[in-house]
């Protein structure tokens, strides 16, 4: 005789959990948007200006590369997609996963956004220092 293998039950749906994830999710969603319209318009503001770091035209071109990348991670990070009808059996764990993923985008978009103003900071000391 054999025996069939039982499959565990479904993981029970935790509505405190779940409201806690999409607060989380909605959160990190606005943080991304912020970033967003601080890397535009902080970041590309600057290093378009006329002038700014035409000293160092290698170095303003890397500048305005890791911002346009920051922006798209934080693009990615803001927007929203439809995920059709899920599973009441893993909505936890598909709504952990997407946290997971957006704080991660956030994080990145953080450190970007960071190394962007070091490299405007670099630029804007090159640029005094080389009209004295």
């Amino acid at each position: 005789m054999s025996r069939v293998p039982q499959g565990r039950p479904p993981p029970s749906d935790d509505p405190e959990r779940r409201e806690y994830l999409l607060k989380k999710l909605d959160e990190a969603r606005k943080d991304a948007q912020w970033l967003l319209a601080l890397g535009a318009a902080g970041v590309l503001g600057v290093v378009i200006k006329d002038g700014f770091g035409e000293t160092t035209p290698i170095l303003r071109v890397v500048t305005l590369a890791v911002s346009i990348v920051q922006i798209g991670i934080s693009m990615t990070g803001a927007l929203s997609w439809w995920s059709g009808e899920i599973d009441k059996s893993v909505i936890i764990e598909s709504l952990t996963h997407r946290l997971r993923t957006r704080l991660f985008l956030r994080n990145l978009s953080v450190v970007l956004l960071a190394v962007s103003f070091v490299l405007i900071a670099i630029l804007g000391w090159h640029t005094v220092a080389c009209k004295k």
